[in-house]
């Protein structure tokens, strides 16, 4: 039988997943467990972690309807120390419930995680079609290659409120010239 934890491995561990590296960045607890299939970790634990709600069954319940994410029910030990049957995804399923959620006043944390989630995404496809970089040689760290890869871009977005009105002028010119 698969054992479920609530424990996040130390920071130095290169094998952490994503889903427990943000939840180990933001500190919230994420329940995780693996078996055969991957690792699953417990919904619930994830949908507080994102938007510091305390009750989010109304959120999880409208997650349910609108997305379709494969699930299993997994024993969860809470913090009243009874067991109970909760759901559990992937973190294909995790990711897509960040997506799904609204960044509003109320959850600040999650427009940072999803601009990491983002980042990690896109730094990801950027070392799998350049396999030679930096990272691999351990001359730094993901997170320090991750930084300087993007701090320019959040820069550069943040001085022109957003890439739409830099899209905008480049696009306007090119109309410009066709004339």
């Amino acid at each position: 039988m698969n054992i479920v934890s609530s424990v996040i491995p130390e920071a130095g561990d290169n094998s952490l997943t994503l889903p427990l590296i943000v939840a180990q960045k933001w500190s919230f607890p994420l329940a995780h467990v693996e078996t055969d299939e991957g690792y699953f970790y417990a919904v619930q634990d994830w949908i507080r972690g994102l938007t510091s709600e305390t009750n989010i069954r109304a959120t999880q319940s409208q997650i349910k309807k609108q997305l379709s994410i494969s699930t299993k029910q997994l024993p969860y030990l809470s913090s009243d120390g009874k067991t109970y049957q909760v759901e559990f995804a992937n973190d294909k399923g995790l990711y897509l419930i960040a997506q799904y959620l609204r960044v509003t006043k109320s959850r600040p944390v999650l427009d940072e995680i999803k601009r990491y989630l983002a980042a990690s995404g896109a730094f990801v496809d950027e070392v799998r079609r350049s396999p030679n970089t930096i990272v691999m040689s351990g001359a730094v760290t993901p997170d320090q290659a991750l930084m300087r890869r993007f701090k320019p871009i959040a820069h550069k977005a943040r001085m022109t409120n957003g890439y739409g009105r830099v899209w905008r002028a480049k696009s306007n010119a090119a109309i410009s010239r066709r004339r």
